[in-house]
């Protein structure tokens, strides 16, 4: 419904396009399942979508959404200017994905399960 009141109310092609990709992108396993959309034609609409994103603040200017996008994300410039303003913080911490001896016991039971299923 959304798509034909695109249509109907001339809503340029590519804005569509955008639309309907960023629709089946959220399930793409019904659009293959149901609508016979092959993984192919979504990752075509995909690289659709990412061609007409680089002319999102045209197409907000020519349908008169610009003021009401007021997202500091629309362009580059101003997106870096809110990443300069916030606070920076620095310290010694260190990240530790994996406690002492974790790793070795995963190792060492992985070993074990590919012995038990190469001699099985």
């Amino acid at each position: 419904m959304a798509c034909e009141a695109a249509f109907d109310a001339e809503v340029d092609r590519p804005l569509i396009d955008l639309y309907e990709a960023s629709v089946i992108s959220l399930d793409p396993a019904l659009y293959i399942e149901n609508a016979g959309v092959s993984r192919l034609k979504q990752l075509q609409m995909i690289e659709t979508m990412i061609k007409a994103m680089s002319n999102v603040e045209t197409y907000l200017a020519e349908t008169g959404a610009a003021e009401y996008a007021g997202s500091p994300i629309l362009t580059a410039k101003s997106w870096l200017d809110i990443l300069e303003g916030m606070p920076k913080f620095s310290g010694n911490a260190e990240l530790c994905l994996f406690p002492d001896g974790l790793i070795d016991k995963a190792a060492r039971n992985m070993t074990d399960r590919i012995f038990i299923y190469y001699w099985a």
